[in-house]
């Protein structure tokens, strides 16, 4: 039995059916928003999930115990020699004294034995006492028996500095190649030499060694800008409370570091002045519109593409695995490509990015970015001395980088010099295996006696 009428009955039916509706809608609108949520949830998941290693992110950032020491069937060799090799051993020093050890016996009590003959070399290495050579000038005066005057003797001009060059060298090696604080290099003096030296004097004599390489400095700058190819990059650099940016310009026979207040088109230019050689570099925005041949940085990339490729999400994770292939076959290869491998190549590229340029989202982003930086990723294969990746220019970096770390940057316009200068040094000599050291103590004993510095070590080159 209804107790509705027939138009009671349908107002409502029309009020149900408005409900539904409605309910449907919110329930479509809730729908959306939960896949919303689930992807930004997917997205922060593997945002959380980048390191180093699947990613731009410098090392740096990885943060303590994001490092894993890589098993032995991971793919790489087990640790230590390989079965069958002989190794190389110490390096054998030009010796002082010479003994040479012959047996007396045989095991078996025999003491009739043959010519002997040498079968190794054994050496041993001790380190001397070292002593300082300490000199008094005793100044004397006298009275002139023409005038009256009295003449007073003066302390030749290249001890007046209080301490030799080599002292200042190890001092200056001390603190800017090891990046040892000044407190630290004190207590070593005292500890090793026996030599008292306050803070201030040892402030003195970095200060003296800095002006005294000034001179390497300059030609290291102008021999990286007259080379063909080189790799540049830059990183943060505390300076007297605010954010500098320190710059390098690395080659394969030079690196020149400059530190410059802003991370801008102005400072770059600086550094490159009338340069107009092959580039290497990351995808920074301002590298990008280098005009004279550019090879954008392999491992920058393929460390993104390993981070969609451990994505969750499987079409993400089918374009990461097939980009990070096509960038590590690409980045194995040896000199110039024929047109049949790049036209098979660019065919396998541009078929794993092309489902993506139409989209939004990260992977689109990065297949575009793959696609604007098309030709500037085989550079390296046409260019000789040009790397695949920007890791020549990341290893300068590195030294200043650990510097950083240990001494929160510069605090003065003398500091940020110095960084500059034994920077370019450090890595320079590295690259051309001199010493340092001895570099120090040639620029000191010039500087002392008022000589020009010899630089034929980088002329030559």
């Amino acid at each position: 039995m209804s107790f509705f009428s027939v138009s009671q009955s349908d107002s409502v039916l029309s009020r149900l059916w408005s409900l539904v509706r409605r309910l449907r809608g919110q329930v479509h609108e809730l729908r959306g928003r939960i896949r919303g949520l689930e992807a930004e949830l997917a997205e922060v998941r593997e945002r959380l999930q980048r390191n180093s290693g699947n990613s731009s992110r410098p090392p740096s950032s990885d943060g303590p115990g994001r490092h894993r020491r890589r098993s032995s069937g991971e793919g790489g060799r087990r640790r230590g020699g390989v079965v069958g090799h002989k190794g190389s051993g110490p390096k054998l020093l030009k010796a002082d004294r010479e003994q040479n050890l012959r047996p007396q016996c045989c095991p078996c009590g025999s003491e009739r034995l043959g010519a002997p003959r040498r079968f190794h070399t054994h050496q041993h290495v001790e380190l001397p006492e070292v002593p300082l050579e300490v000199t008094h000038f005793h100044l004397h005066s006298a009275r002139c028996l023409a005038c009256g005057n009295t003449v007073k003797a003066e302390i030749p001009e290249h001890f007046r500095n209080g301490c030799g060059p080599r002292l200042h060298a190890l001092v200056a090696e001390l603190s800017g190649i090891h990046r040892n604080s000044r407190r630290t290099v004190q207590r070593f003096l005292h500890s090793f030499l026996k030599l008292p030296v306050s803070l201030g004097g040892l402030q003195r004599m970095i200060d003296r060694a800095s002006v005294s390489v000034a001179p390497h400095y300059e030609l290291i700058g102008r021999i990286a800008r007259s080379r063909k190819v080189n790799h540049i990059d830059e990183t943060s650099w505390p300076a007297e409370g605010r954010r500098h940016w320190l710059w390098t310009m690395a080659g394969a026979q030079a690196a020149f570091f400059m530190l410059h207040p802003h991370r801008s088109n102005d400072a770059f230019k600086q550094l490159v002045k009338e340069w107009k050689g092959v580039m290497g570099s990351d995808d920074y925005g301002l590298y990008r519109s280098w005009e004279h041949g550019r090879q954008t940085c392999l491992a920058h990339l393929i460390r993104t593409a390993r981070g969609f490729a451990e994505s969750s999400d499987e079409s993400r994770a089918n374009f990461g695995t097939k980009v990070k292939k096509l960038l590590q076959d690409l980045c194995g290869r040896n000199g110039p490509p024929s047109q049949e491998w790049i036209e098979e190549w660019s065919k396998r590229f541009h078929k794993a990015i092309n489902p993506w340029l139409g989209k939004t989202g990260p992977p689109a982003a990065f297949a575009r970015r793959l696609d604007e930086e098309l030709f500037e990723m085989w550079t390296f294969l046409c260019v000789d001395g040009m790397e695949p990746t920007n890791n020549r220019a990341e290893r300068a970096l590195r030294f200043a980088v650990l510097w950083r770390k240990m001494s929160l940057g510069t605090q003065s316009e003398k500091g940020e010099r110095w960084i500059e200068r034994v920077a370019s040094l450090q890595e320079t000599c590295r690259l051309r295996d001199r010493s340092t050291f001895d570099l120090f103590v040639d620029a000191l004993t010039a500087s002392f006696h008022r000589c020009a510095p010899d630089l034929r070590w980088l002329s030559n080159a």
